[in-house]
């Protein structure tokens, strides 16, 4: 799947996380990779994390990683 954009749920400031949120619908019950990236009002794009170097101490990290998330058939209330 390609990249989406996202609604921003807080104002950008520099230095600071921002909510957001994607709309998903339709998902099917299964394993899923899900990924975001930043970029910042020049364009700059968040590097992939193979492009980022090791850093032992997570300083200074600048990669995203994927979280991984499992949908789950729909139950029936009893």
């Amino acid at each position: 799947m390609p990249w989406r954009g996202a609604t921003l749920l807080t104002p950008p400031e520099p230095l600071i996380w921002v909510r957001f949120e994607v709309p998903w619908r339709g998902a099917r019950p299964g394993r899923y990779r899900v990924m975001s990236r930043a970029r910042d009002t020049a364009g700059n794009v968040q590097p992939r994390p193979a492009d980022v170097p090791w850093n032992q101490h997570g300083l200074g990290y600048d990669g995203h990683a994927p979280l991984y998330l499992t949908v789950l058939p729909p139950r029936t209330m009893p």
